[in-house]
């Protein structure tokens, strides 16, 4: 692919869930022999033009090379690409970095999740290698209105953020035993750092609400 993968539309709207379902709205799975010149989205690319996507969306990369991020969110550029609940899982594959949300090309537009993120790293095969992991979005506007919460379940990561990059995490709704950011490299598992909260080098990266968790059992330098 010469460019980006989407998986909402081009300024067009995604409908809601079917009532009750569990499934994700849209569902992107990048496997063996994949290259992608871009990024991937789990969201949809607003060029002018808004793409929602009214319900979740669910990114999965088992392998292959991805030469930019991937992104559980959308892509907003002078129009707006919000979703729902995000699910970003890392199961393999080469890659720079990883967000639970959403960006934009130059802070034209908004592509905020309006409910939860969660990302994921769980390889226990050959990773070809993996930069930064957020579970926030990434550049201002690109809120997370929910919590996020991220996972290194196994394989090594760079460095982790439980929040985004110059992104705010609202935290708006904070289900029991949960914090604004949620953390968690487990045994077994290795990163270098370990942040609950977001990166910054101009605009705010905070968690509005709810605090920051960070449980190590694995290794953290």
């Amino acid at each position: 692919v010469s460019g980006s993968v989407y998986g909402g539309g081009h300024g067009a709207t995604q409908v809601a869930n079917i009532a009750g379902s569990a499934d994700p709205l849209t569902l992107v799975t990048i496997s063996t022999n994949a290259a992608i010149t871009n990024d991937v989205f789990g969201g949809g690319y607003a060029q002018g033009a808004n793409a929602p996507v009214n319900g979740n969306t669910k990114v999965i990369v088992e392998a292959g090379v991805i030469s930019k991020n991937v992104y559980g969110g959308g892509f907003a550029d002078a129009g707006n690409a919000p979703v729902e609940n995000t699910t970003v899982m890392i199961n393999g594959g080469t890659m720079a970095d990883v967000f639970g949300g959403g960006t934009d090309a130059t802070n034209a537009g908004v592509a905020v999740v309006n409910k939860d993120t969660n990302v994921e790293l769980n390889v226990t095969g050959t990773l070809g290698g993996i930069g930064t992991m957020y579970g926030g979005g990434n550049l201002k506007d690109k809120d997370v209105t929910g919590i996020t919460n991220v996972e290194v379940t196994a394989g090594t990561a760079n460095d982790v953020y439980g929040g985004g990059f110059e992104s705010v995490v609202v935290a708006g709704t904070i289900p029991t035993g949960k914090s604004g950011t949620n953390v968690s490299v487990t045994s077994g598992a290795a990163a270098a750092d370990v942040y609950g909260g977001g990166l910054s080098a101009t605009d705010a990266a905070e968690v509005s609400a709810g605090g920051t968790s960070v449980l190590v059992n694995g290794t953290a330098d």
